[in-house]
C-alpha cells in the first residue's frame, strides 16, 4: 500500500470515530451506534432497517426500509417421502432468537435461524460493529445437522438497498469498470432483470457481473456517498477463482457466496450428512464516495484476514501457507497458470460444499498460497496453454507452517501441433467482442460483425478479431465457420487429432448442442454438449462446467495444399429467422499430426 493509501484509511479512521459503540436493546430493535454509522435491526424479521452514517456531526441516510441490508437463501428440498414442500425457493428468517454481545469495543449481533421442512439448515448470522469503524461486518454459519433430511442449496447472499437514489451516481467494479447509473424511466421488461429504458438503452445487472476472485471491493458512488461491499478473503465462495456472478444493479448491494451462475454447482447434502460452513465475514463500507479510498480499505481488511475477533466454532483462524514451483517437463513454464487447493474427485471449477485456495503464477512457475485452512487437499494447475490440467492429491496443510510443493508437469501432446486458434486457459476473452461480452443480446452483434460468418486462415488471420467470442446458433450467409489452412506435404499415414476446449455450451434446442465437425468435407464427428450455464444469456466469455473433446480422425483426410475444417450447429438458424439462440464459446482449438 502506497503512502496515499495509507493516509486515506489514516484520515476515515481519525475524523470522528472514535467514539465508544453504543448498544440498546428493547422488545422489538437493537440499536447500534459507534460515532461513526448508526444501525436498527429488527428482532422480528432478522434484517436491519435502518443503516444511517455520521456526516458533518449529522446523521445521513444510506439505507432506511424492510430491506436496508439482510440475508436470504434458495434451495430445493429433497423429496420428503412424497410429501409436497411448501415455499420452495427464497428463504428469509422470521423471529430469529438474537443475542446481542456488547462492549465499549464492539457490539455483535447474533441471530439464530431454526430449520424449516422448506429449508433443512439451521443458520447463524452475525453482525458485528466495531470502535472506529465507518461500517460493520456479516457473516452466516449455515449447518446441517446429521439428523435432517437431504437437501440442495443453491444460493446464500447478503443483500442491501440503498434509500437515497440521488445521492449514487456510479457503480464502480473495477479501476476499467466504473459506470454512470442511467435513471432512465422503464418502458418494457425484456428479460429477468433485464429492461428497456426510454432513452432507448438497455439496462441489465449482468453488465455488472464479475469475476467473485478479482472483484474483492465494489459498490455504488456519488460525490458524497460510497456503499462498497468489501470481502478480505474470497476462500468461503463457491467454484473458486473463475466463478462469476453479480455484484450491484440499480440500489442493490449483493455480496452472493454461493450461487449456482454461470454453470457452478450447488451445495449438496445427504439426507444424515453432518455439514456446516462459514460463509465471510463480510464489510459493508460507508464513505464519502472515494474509490482510492474503499480500495485502500480492502487492503486493510486483507491483512487482517482471518479476523482474529470471529466467534463462531468452526471458523479457521490458525492458518498455513503452500508455496512452490511448477514447470512443464521440456517446455518453458508460462505465466498465469492457476494454482488451486480444493478437494479430490471432482472439478474444482464445480465445487461447493468446501474451502478453495488459489494464487497465480508468476513467469518463473512460483506460486504461494496464504492463509489456508489446515487439512488434505487435492493441488490444481489449471490454464498455461494446456488442455488437460494437472492434480496432485494429499496435499497436507498445517497450521502455522509452510507446505513446499514442486509440480512437474507432463504436457499432453499427440503429435506435432499443425495450428492453434486461441489459448487453452478456459476463456473465449481472447477472441473478438470476448472484451465485451458484459452486454445484453450479443449475438445482434455477430451478422454486422461477419456478414460473410466466419472464415479463418491459419497464418494470416487475427484471433482478436477474425474469430468470434461465441458461435451462436444462427448464421448470416452459411451456417458453418471455416478453418483454412496449408499443408506443404501430404502427412504420413497414421492419424490426426483435432483437440476442442469449450469454454460454454447451451443448446439451441433440446438437451445438447450438436456441432458438427467435418475435415475437407468429410463428417469426422457430431459433438453433443450439454448445456454448461448461461454465458451467453448472462454476458460473459466462459461457463464454470468446460468440455474437452479429442477427435481422432485418419490423417489421409488431409493432403499436400490447401485444408479446411467446418464447424456447423446442427440447429443453426438464418440470422433474423425464429427460434432460440444458442452457443458454443470455443476455448481454443490445436490440431496436430504424427507422433
Amino acid at each position: 500500500m502506497d503512502l496515499r493509501a495509507i493516509g486515506l484509511v489514516l484520515i476515515g479512521a481519525a475524523i470522528g470515530f472514535a467514539a465508544d459503540v453504543r448498544a440498546v436493546e428493547d422488545g422489538t430493535e437493537i440499536r447500534l451506534d459507534n460515532g461513526a454509522v448508526a444501525l436498527t435491526f429488527s428482532k422480528e424479521t432478522g434484517t436491519f432497517t435502518a443503516i444511517r452514517r455520521y456526516r458533518e456531526g449529522k446523521l445521513q441516510d444510506v439505507s432506511v426500509g424492510p430491506e436496508a441490508y439482510y440475508w436470504d437463501s434458495n434451495t430445493e428440498p429433497a423429496d420428503a417421502g412424497g410429501v409436497e414442500v411448501p415455499n420452495k425457493g427464497y428463504f428469509r428468517p422470521s423471529r430469529p432468537a438474537t443475542k446481542l454481545i456488547a462492549s465499549t469495543e464492539a457490539a455483535e449481533i447474533v441471530a439464530n435461524v431454526a430449520h424449516t421442512a422448506a429449508f433443512p439448515f439451521d443458520v447463524e448470522l452475525h453482525f458485528v460493529l466495531r470502535r472506529g469503524d465507518s461500517g460493520f461486518y456479516a457473516y452466516a454459519v449455515v449447518r446441517h445437522p446429521a439428523g435432517l433430511p437431504g437437501a440442495t442449496f443453491h444460493q446464500t447472499r447478503f443483500v442491501s438497498k440503498t434509500s437515497v437514489p440521488e445521492e449514487l451516481t456510479e457503480f464502480v467494479i473495477g479501476d476499467e469498470r466504473v459506470r454512470n447509473i442511467n435513471r432512465s424511466e422503464v418502458t418494457q421488461q425484456l428479460a429477468d432483470a433485464t429492461f428497456l429504458l426510454a432513452d432507448g438503452t438497455v439496462k441489465t445487472k449482468y453488465q455488472n457481473s464479475s469475476y467473485w476472485a478479482e472483484t474483492l471491493v465494489y459498490g455504488s458512488a456519488g460525490k458524497r456517498l460510497g456503499i462498497w461491499s468489501i470481502t478480505a478473503s474470497p476462500e468461503y465462495h463457491n467454484g473458486g477463482p473463475l466463478k462469476q456472478g453479480q455484484t450491484v444493479h440499480d440500489n442493490v448491494l449483493l455480496r452472493v457466496m454461493q450461487s449456482v451462475h454461470f454453470g457452478a454447482s450447488p451445495v449438496e447434502v445427504a439426507a444424515g450428512q453432518a455439514w456446516s460452513k462459514v460463509y465471510g465475514p463480510v464489510f459493508t463500507y460507508i464513505n464519502d464516495g472515494s474509490w482510492d479510498d474503499a480500495k485502500a480499505r480492502q487492503k486493510l481488511e486483507a491483512s487482517r484476514w482471518p479476523y482474529e475477533w470471529v466467534t463462531a466454532p468452526e471458523y479457521q483462524h490458525a492458518r498455513g501457507t503452500v508455496s512452490g514451483t511448477w514447470k512443464l517437463t521440456g517446455e518453458q513454464a508460462r505465466t498465469g497458470a492457476w494454482v488451486v487447493l480444493a478437494q479430490p474427485g471432482s472439478d474444482w471449477t464445480r465445487q461447493s460444499n468446501g474451502y478453495e485456495f488459489w494464487a497465480r503464477t508468476g513467469p518463473d512457475g512460483r506460486f504461494t498460497i496464504r492463509n489456508v485452512i489446515p487439512g488434505r487437499y487435492t493441488l490444481y494447475v489449471s490454464g498455461a496453454d494446456q488442455p488437460e490440467q494437472f492434480a496432485r492429491d494429499g496435499v497436507e496443510v498445517a497450521a502455522r507452517r509452510t507446505t513446499t510443493v514442486n509440480v512437474d508437469w507432463a504436457p499432453v501432446h499427440h503429435g506435432r501441433i499443425v495450428w492453434q486458434i486461441g489459448t487453452f486457459d478456459r476463456t473465449a476473452a481472447e477472441f473478438r467482442n470476448g472484451d465485451n461480452a458484459r452486454q445484453f443480446e450479443m449475438f445482434k452483434r455477430y451478422p454486422a460483425d461477419f456478414p460473410e460468418d466466419v472464415t479463418y486462415t491459419i497464418g494470416k488471420s487475427d484471433p482478436a478479431k477474425d474469430w468470434n467470442y461465441a458461435q451462436w446458433a444462427l448464421y448470416s450467409k452459411r451456417p458453418v465457420w471455416t478453418i483454412r489452412f496449408d499443408m506443404a506435404d501430404a502427412p504420413e499415414p497414421g492419424e490426426a487429432t483435432l483437440t476442442i476446449g469449450f469454454a460454454s455450451a447451451q443448446p439451441a434446442r433440446g438437451a445438447l448442442t450438436r456441432l458438427q465437425v467435418k475435415v475437407n468435407g468429410k463428417l469426422i464427428e457430431t459433438i453433443g454438449l450439454p448445456k454448461t450455464g448461461t454465458a451467453g444469456y448472462r454476458g460473459s466469455m466462459q461457463d464454470s462446467q468446460y468440455n474437452l473433446r479429442v477427435l481422432r480422425f485418419d490423417v489421409g483426410l488431409l493432403h499436400a495444399g490447401a485444408n479446411e475444417i467446418t464447424l456447423g450447429h446442427a440447429d443453426a438458424r438464418p440470422e433474423g429467422g425464429a427460434g432460440p439462440v444458442g452457443q458454443v464459446m470455443y476455448d481454443a482449438l490445436r490440431l496436430e499430426v504424427g507422433k
